[in-house]
């Protein structure tokens, strides 16, 4: 640390805490508070303060800038684009103790939080005012709100709620040289200069530390009604889409899956495919599909006649192929956890690279289909140069996303994690995976569309970002980090390649 351990120690005058690794009986238990979930790179942090208080971080963050020491910003960890990674001597500030809920706004219908508050923690207060969080993520019950924010966070019902900006009518923010902003409305229109507060959403930690928020609620469904769909190729997801819209219905949500990330839950989880055929007494054999849809709409707001009409459609288009409606909540919790259990399943069992992208509609059935052959490319190329050392016949690529709103989230496998792949293994396929995103990255450039829809750019994505933005739009970032942050302390090296940051870095 460039300054010393009781001078931070005496910032923490809320019940904020330091530790440091001699703090911890297990080492692994330190570098991870200095981690996320990419797993990029390897964390360097020296010490881990958790702040009780904004007055807590405003103190941190002006004696960091007085002794030049780079900070690390951690909300949940549950970023995958390195973005939460401890760079080498830096110092990790957790908001974990700022867990509480502050209260409700009734007359924005907002909820005012801490930063550190998980988020499913702030969805069951939704649903014990009647209404809802205007987020919904796969991991909520570990990411907090601030990071949220911060990386203005998508999930599964943007094509219902909007983006969460649209939501946020409140930030307290204490920026890079410790001051705190309180950029908070008390009504819906403030047309009074520049709106700050939209500058820090989506920032990632690089202009200012979100400390609290408020946020709007919305109404909740009274009626939720789920339903699977089991389909023979990616683009009868897209006719399926159609069929609904076409109908009038409003989707809470729309989630695509291939077959192959339903084997990888079902082999995690130890659970039967989503639909199996019953022959008698023959042993259940599991339904081929080519991809899957999530369905999710509230019933209150549409006729049932629209819904029978639709169902009859699909069933027309796509004969034999199964479809499953929920009886109940429990039922609806088994159909989403085919879903919500893919990330988990893929990094439990396989080294994977992940990404996640935006293009437009009528581009994804040509770009999976790309996306299959570039894999298969690779496979070939290794095989033909030295198939022993490579391995990468175990590479895979799988595709899920919130079909309806352009995103596509992508996952490589490599080797399956109980192989215990060598050092040459995880190189090839590390290389395999970068020579694919380039070629991902370059359909976008050609296509249009964004190279992060939801996980930012973080330390992953920051070379194609100068390269896919004109000069002119990087210049401008640049200048603004340099008014909130004219240090360089905060997340350094995240969003821009800096020398510095990369010479921290283990």
């Amino acid at each position: 640390m460039n300054a010393g351990r009781q001078e931070f120690q005496d910032c923490l005058i809320d019940g904020g805490r330091l530790l440091i690794a001699a703090d911890f009986d297990q080492q692994d238990e330190f570098l991870e508070l200095g981690s996320d979930r990419s797993r990029l790179r390897s964390p360097g942090h020296q010490a881990v303060i958790e702040a009780a208080s904004t007055n807590e971080v405003a103190a941190i963050v002006r004696l960091a800038l007085q002794n030049n020491q780079p900070l690390r910003i951690a909300g949940g960890r549950t970023g995958l684009v390195g973005g939460a990674i401890a760079g080498q001597d830096e110092i990790v500030v957790s908001l974990k103790r700022m867990d509480h809920i502050l209260g409700y706004d009734s007359n924005l219908n907002a909820l005012e939080l801490e930063a550190g508050v998980i988020t499913a923690h702030a969805e069951t207060r939704a649903r014990e005012l009647g209404m809802r969080f205007p987020i919904d993520l796969a991991a909520s019950g570990s990411s907090q709100v601030g990071g949220n924010i911060a990386t203005h966070a998508g999930g599964n019902r943007v094509v219902y709620n909007g983006l969460l900006r649209h939501y946020i009518v409140g930030l307290t923010v204490v920026t890079g040289t410790g001051e705190i902003l309180e950029l908070n409305e008390t009504v819906l229109k403030n047309n009074t200069g520049y709106p700050l507060l939209q500058l820090f959403i989506g920032s990632e930690g690089t202009l200012g530390v979100i400390t609290k928020a408020r946020i709007r609620l919305t109404p909740g469904p009274r009626d939720l009604k789920t339903a699977l769909f089991a389909l023979n190729h990616p683009q009868a997801a897209f006719d399926v889409l159609h069929l609904f819209e076409n109908a009038g219905v409003p989707l809470q949500a729309f989630e695509f899956f291939d077959e192959l990330a339903c084997q990888l839950v079902c082999s995690h989880l130890s659970i039967k495919p989503p639909f199996v055929l019953h022959q008698g007494a023959a042993a259940d054999q599991s339904q081929p599909a080519g991809a899957y849809v999530l369905v999710e709409w509230d019933g209150a707001e549409v006729h049932s006649d629209q819904m029978m009409s639709v169902f009859e459609q699909i069933e027309a288009s796509f004969p034999g192929l199964p479809g499953r409606l929920a009886d109940n909540s429990r039922d609806r919790a088994d159909l989403w956890r085919y879903r919500e259990s893919i990330s988990e399943s893929i990094s439990m069992e396989f080294l994977a690279a992940k990404n996640d992208i935006s293009i437009p509609l009528d581009m994804i059935p040509e770009f999976i289909a790309n996306l299959g052959n570039w894999v298969a490319a690779i496979v070939q190329q290794t095989k033909s140069v030295d198939d022993t050392d490579l391995d990468m016949p175990d590479l895979q690529a799988t595709v899920i996303g919130h079909l309806a709103d352009g995103t596509l989230h992508i996952n490589l496998l490599g080797p399956a994690v109980r192989s215990q792949p060598d050092q040459n293994r995880i190189i090839a396929f590390q290389q395999a995976a970068k020579s694919i995103n380039e070629k991902v990255y370059n359909y976008i450039y050609r296509n249009g569309g964004s190279i992060s829809a939801e996980h930012g750019i973080g330390i992953l994505k920051r070379e194609a970002l100068m390269q896919f933005h004109d000069a002119a739009t990087m210049q401008y970032m640049r200048a603004i980090k340099q008014v909130f942050d004219p240090g360089g302390i905060l997340n350094p090296g995240v969003l821009f390649v800096e020398a510095s940051a990369d010479e921290r870095a283990p």
